[in-house]
């Protein structure tokens, strides 16, 4: 499973890092199976997912990028995850079996909202800028902790090894009439910035009462589509 633009939920437990300074001591606890993985869970390290809480946010808090946390739980982009399920963040990913393929497959029909339903795969930009729904909106934030709609947009991109300018980030890209998902959308005559997520839909960090959400490209107008 990898994760880029994972959903999760409150209780939901997070894995990080042995090196994180922060980190509290957490059991992983799996009903009657604790013996069977008494091995793998002596270092490991988990967060439980609070509400407000995202994938990119968690991996910020503890310093660990996203892919490292897709990699050590065996997820994509287009995973849903629950309250409750176990996610790591240190240590080695677990082996997969049967019954784990069974549940993936489970969460991958059920999606929790039609925003969801309607986008394609992800990956790339695109997955890692799905990845931060709900950071909330803080004027000229550049973090996970907070952002505008700029900073947003630039943080994605570094995160994909792509340096923009902290604004007007457009100008320093070329204008598309075909846009592919992890473009930058300009909208409201170039007060507002997002990135594309394909079937006219987009992510952006909207305003404070709102944050960080995927909502349709037409909510606002556009000026255009650039890429890198």
């Amino acid at each position: 499973m990898g994760w880029n633009d994972t959903m999760i939920y409150p209780g939901e437990r997070i894995q990080y890092s042995k090196s994180s300074q922060s980190s509290p001591s957490r059991s992983v606890s799996n009903g009657g199976s604790t013996a069977a993985n008494n091995t793998s869970s002596v270092s490991a390290k988990t967060h439980t997912v609070q509400s407000g809480d995202s994938l990119g946010r968690i991996a910020s808090r503890y310093g660990v990028s996203l892919q490292t946390v897709f990699q050590l739980n065996n997820m994509d982009g287009n995973t849903i995850i629950y309250p409750g399920d176990v996610i790591r963040i240190s240590g080695s990913a677990p082996a997969s079996n049967g019954g784990a393929a069974q549940s993936n497959n489970d969460r991958r029909v059920s999606n929790v909202s039609n925003n969801v339903q309607k986008l394609p795969s992800a990956s790339g930009l695109a997955a890692t800028a799905r990845a931060y729904q709900g950071v909330p909106y803080v004027w000229a934030g550049t973090s996970p902790a907070g952002w505008d709609c700029s900073g947003f947009v630039q943080h994605v991109y570094a995160q994909n090894g792509i340096d923009l300018p902290r604004i007007y980030q457009w100008h320093a890209m070329n204008r598309t009439f075909n846009p592919k998902p992890g473009d930058v959308v300009v909208q409201n005559g170039g007060s507002h910035v997002g990135i594309y997520l394909g079937n006219g839909k987009m992510i952006s960090a909207l305003n404070p009462s709102q944050g960080t959400m995927i909502h349709n490209v037409n909510a606002m107008p556009l000026v255009g589509y650039y890429t890198i």
